[in-house]
């Protein structure tokens, strides 16, 4: 059977000394493998319109028995260039990848995934400031997976945090001082680290960031989404020593 869908490369690997094995992420079809035989040589028909976080229309023939599809027809509709020619925009663009990649499993159908990883990728290519991208990025993703965090009252028992409050990512977002007891991984955040990430959720990354939070409040920020991505993604992504790396070179 033969597909027609719109895909973000998300990673690429040689099959052969000719051949190319693609992971993409589609908006009809959520996350395929593609084999794109060939793509290595010369004058393949797919030389230049595979690469990393291109987004392109593909053809491609079914076969679920060996679960790799076959690639026929690649036509890109946006390079995202600048991506890959900026150290720190390409560090970006790696870990929102990684997190797409882990957090929706094969054939997992998500038009929304789609759609905010190609505002995000499209962001990183111009003047966002990268940390807000990224918590913004990280923060929509899981609320599209439906994990979305209780920022605005206590997860346990949904009563008001009061102004000494935890977050707890077993608990699903904050929790105030009385419940924090039964959540061993709680930790206690600043109110405004709070307020900051759940207007950051409600930004669309091509949208511009007005919030500005102080260091503190950005630190906590980060550290809540980095401990919901572990527990509920169940993995640690492999790009946190290139990010890290990115902010020393940016620096």
């Amino acid at each position: 059977m033969i597909h027609s869908v719109r895909g973000i490369i998300l990673h690429r690997r040689e099959a052969t000394e000719s051949s190319l094995i693609l992971t993409a992420f589609s908006d009809r079809a959520g996350r395929i493998s593609l084999l794109a035989k060939g793509a290595r040589r010369r004058k393949s028909p797919f030389l230049g319109r595979v690469e990393l976080f291109t987004r392109c229309a593909l053809t491609y023939y079914e076969s679920p028995r060996r679960g790799l599809n076959v690639l026929s027809e690649c036509d890109v509709l946006d390079a995202f260039a600048p991506l890959r020619g900026d150290f720190s925009r390409f560090s970006i663009a790696c870990r929102m990848a990684e997190l797409v990649e882990i957090g929706t499993g094969r054939a997992a159908r998500s038009a929304g995934v789609y759609g905010l990883l190609g505002d995000a990728l499209g962001a990183a290519c111009g003047d966002a400031d990268p940390a807000l991208l990224l918590a913004c990025f990280e923060a929509r993703l899981l609320t599209l997976l439906g994990y979305a965090l209780r920022l605005d009252a206590c997860a346990s028992c949904h009563g008001s945090t009061g102004a000494r409050r935890v977050f707890s990512a077993a608990a699903g977002g904050m929790v105030c001082w009385r419940c924090a007891p039964r959540h061993a991984d709680g930790f206690a955040v600043t109110p405004g680290a709070a307020a900051f990430l759940r207007r950051l959720r409600s930004t669309p990354p091509a949208g511009g960031f007005r919030v500005r939070p102080n260091p503190q409040q950005a630190a906590e920020a980060s550290e809540m989404l980095r401990r919901a991505i572990v527990f509920y993604l169940e993995s640690r992504p492999r790009t946190g020593r290139l990010l890290r790396g990115a902010s020393q070179a940016g620096g």
